[in-house]
């Protein structure tokens, strides 16, 4: 994108006002969102521009055209859904848009007009063109989509295929908004899912360019894909963006791309780990994914480039590992387990809950800190707590203290803790083996994602007194309290 800016400005490009572009892809900002059906860091995109020539018009026709048309991608048209602009202070609602894909023959109901984090792009920085897009959407339910159903309402059935940036605008450096006087198009259409889609797959996973890398992480760990998805396709999204990296001349270091590689080769040695894997085993993988990718990308296959860079990164976070498993449990040994930690920390899974109880749902963990004397506990919540307040929080942990709750943990895939009602961070902080997490349970009062450790009854705690509250940061507070020790505990 920024080396258009000149040419988007009305600049003269050397090969003219319609350009095609294919690009590799490395994006790592929804990073955690890699392992459903949907995101990936390595992606491979097609697109188009319009430099001052076409636009909505044509776009849309062209796009409407290319994805329903028997010559193209023949897509049936009750399963396509668009969404436009809906406009605000800054610009008007795309009615225009809306109007030609109504001309196309696309139902009012298959329209849906979704605010400026949905549908628009740019700038490219803090100042330049930028301006609303229209996204294409396709059903990925069972059956046809049922009447109502739409992007905006029913995100998990309905998968973005592709999108065209109409850039009509110029943001200043005082954050207004003036017409460009040379309007373009930018089109995005990422060639993975559009794969899926053609084949009729719900996900990028199930295509040919992801099987035979999942096959061989299941022979390496003798456990099954549908019982492990999102470890699977972590690790196999992971190695072929890594492999993509290599090829191209990165290494991994501390720094700008290097960094981004050596994320990403560490987080799949790790869920490695998670599945039982003990040995170095990204050469395996990757040798499936130069197979794999090797027709189309001919760079992967010169030399062992590849399995030399991932591999001694791989030897390398091994040995970080080691280390630091080994200082842990040193520590393990002189402390995170002393009987006042303990309660300290069960002392924690009380206030968390009961600050829900008092204030809302909304409430959630943003840090911990416990030492031999204290917890501090930070959460979310824009007001000081009143002193009613603190007092009611007080009393409730007090209250489970004195019902003597017992206390245990049990292992649940995600889902399933999701489902009961359990609290906590649902990323791979507490994972266990096969991706489960582990769950702390104290009676019927608190469930709650943890690593430990913990008391074995409420009761073995004799009191607790709330000793400070104060601001952390912007919409962060921070509790600090104490505990006495049941001296039958």
């Amino acid at each position: 994108m920024h080396p258009l800016v000149p040419y988007l400005l009305g600049e003269p490009h050397p090969m003219g006002k319609r350009l095609t572009n294919y690009q590799k892809c490395i994006r790592t900002g929804d990073i955690e969102e890699v392992g459903d059906d949907t995101h990936l860091t390595f992606f491979e995109m097609l697109g188009n521009w319009s430099l001052g020539d076409f636009f909505k018009k044509e776009a849309i026709e062209w796009s409407f055209e290319f994805l329903t048309s028997p010559e193209w991608m023949n897509l049936p048209i009750e399963k396509l859904s668009v969404t436009v602009f809906k406009g605000d202070d800054d610009a008007p609602a795309d009615n225009e848009a809306a109007e030609i894909w109504k001309s196309m023959g696309m139902p009012d109901e298959k329209i849906t007009y979704l605010p400026k984090e949905d549908n628009w792009w740019g700038p490219a920085g803090t100042t330049g063109p930028c301006g609303p897009d229209t996204e294409m959407f396709y059903w990925v339910g069972e059956g046809t989509p049922p009447k109502g159903s739409n992007p905006g309402n029913d995100g998990k059935n309905w998968v973005e295929i592709w999108n065209d940036v109409f850039m009509q605008y110029f943001k200043n450096e005082d954050g207004t908004f003036k017409p460009l006087e040379q309007k373009n198009v930018d089109t995005g259409m990422g060639l993975e899912r559009t794969i899926a889609v053609l084949q009729g797959k719900k996900t990028p996973y199930d295509t040919e360019l992801f099987v035979p890398i999942l096959e061989t992480i299941g022979t390496l760990t003798d456990q099954k894909y549908e019982e492990n998805k999102g470890p699977f396709r972590i690790i196999a999204d992971h190695l072929r963006a890594a492999t993509i990296m290599a090829a191209d001349g990165v290494r991994p270091s501390n720094v700008d791309q290097g960094y981004v590689m050596r994320r990403l080769i560490r987080r799949a040695v790790r869920f490695g780990k998670m599945l039982g894997i003990e040995e170095v085993f990204t050469h395996k993988v990757i040798k499936t994914v130069i197979q794999v990718m090797g027709s189309a990308y001919p760079e992967v296959k010169k030399g062992s480039t590849c399995l030399d860079v991932i591999g001694a990164e791989e030897q390398k976070f091994a040995k970080t590992l080691d280390s630091g498993l080994r200082e842990f449990e040193k520590m393990l040994n002189k402390r995170d387990h002393s009987t006042e930690c303990k309660r300290l920390h069960t002392a924690t899974h009380l206030v968390h809950q009961a600050l829900r109880d008092v204030l809302g749902d909304h409430v959630g963990q943003k840090g911990s800190n416990i030492t031999r004397e204290r917890l501090r506990f930070d959460f979310n919540h824009d007001e000081k707590l009143t002193p009613e307040q603190l007092q009611k929080v007080e009393n409730i942990v007090n209250e489970q203290i004195k019902r003597d709750l017992p206390i245990h943990y049990e292992l649940m895939e995600p889902e399933t803790a999701k489902k009961q009602g359990v609290i906590g961070l649902f990323d791979d902080k507490y994972a266990q083996l096969g991706g489960q997490v582990k769950v702390y349970i104290m009676g019927d009062y608190s469930k709650e994602i943890c690593g430990g450790p913990h008391m074995d009854h409420t009761g073995e705690l004799e009191s607790f007194t709330i000793t400070k509250e104060e601001a952390c940061s912007a919409g962060i507070r921070r509790i600090k309290a104490v505990v006495s020790a049941n001296k039958k505990g």
